[in-house]
């Protein structure tokens, strides 16, 4: 089972175990798979060819099982997928073996090129004249180049589209970041506070009973204890609490 993709996608395994499935469902509907005989089926290969813009390796390995939520070294459902990339100077005997693919990523990297100086229509159009003229697909795009303009333009838009969503997935992943990170530095501002708050009360608490104490006001000293109105009205007229307030920022 072969695959181009433009973009790099993680879940290959999982999507080619779902068509590998169909595939066998239909390759055995006439069979009984109840049968104490054994059904042989094919032994099947799963290739994706890589042409997109991030960078990726020349070859790598995707498994299934890479996306278990619980690892494990011995998984019973296994598949893997080899994703070959095929961008200029990546595999060079893969695209000598396969004149064809070569040409295709040629044809490729000609539509990017032009892409970033015209219009897509203009580009596809410019690319496969140029492919013509030099014998790159040259039948297959002489054959069908309507098709082909057609399915290059989709294909160029769909990628960008997905680039663009990448990035504003990446840019929200970053802004949820920074705000996630601003809320707990206002968190721990706030804990900071009440126990610089705490302690500067404390502090105030025991001067002026200290002072009440001196001055043998014991009928005080049980009333600031339940009425904080009037302990800070001692504490005013005894100076330990200013009237202006003083702002604790932490950031």
């Amino acid at each position: 089972m072969i695959e181009k993709q433009s973009t790099f996608n993680p879940n290959m395994p999982l999507r080619d175990l779902f068509y590998v499935a169909d595939l066998f469902q239909k390759i055995v509907k006439d069979k009984s798979i109840y049968t104490s005989r054994t059904i042989k089926i094919q032994n099947p290969e799963f290739v994706v060819f890589y042409n997109g813009r991030e960078e990726v390796p020349e070859r790598m390995e995707l498994k299934l099982s890479s996306m278990f939520e619980i690892p494990t070294d011995h998984p019973s459902l296994e598949l893997k997928v080899t994703m070959l990339n095929i961008n200029p100077g990546m595999n060079p005997e893969i695209k000598e073996k396969c004149p064809i693919l070569g040409e295709y990523n040629t044809y490729v990297s000609m539509v990017r090129k032009f892409a970033h100086e015209m219009p897509i229509e203009e580009a596809v159009a410019k690319a496969v004249s140029q492919c013509i003229q030099e014998g790159v697909l040259r039948e297959f795009l002489t054959r069908q180049k309507s098709e082909a303009t057609k399915m290059s333009i989709y294909e160029y838009d769909e990628e960008r589209e997905r680039m663009l969503i990448r990035e504003d997935e990446r840019q929200y992943g970053r802004e949820l970041g920074l705000e996630e990170g601003r809320k707990e530095g206002r968190k721990e501002g706030e804990k900071i506070g009440e126990k610089i708050g705490e302690k500067i009360g404390e502090e105030n608490f025991a001067l002026l009973t200290r002072k009440l104490i001196e001055g043998n006001r014991m009928d005080d000293i049980l009333r600031i204890t339940e009425d904080k109105e009037y302990r800070t009205k001692l504490m005013t007229e005894y100076g330990i609490l200013s009237n202006e307030k003083t702002e604790i920022s932490v950031s």
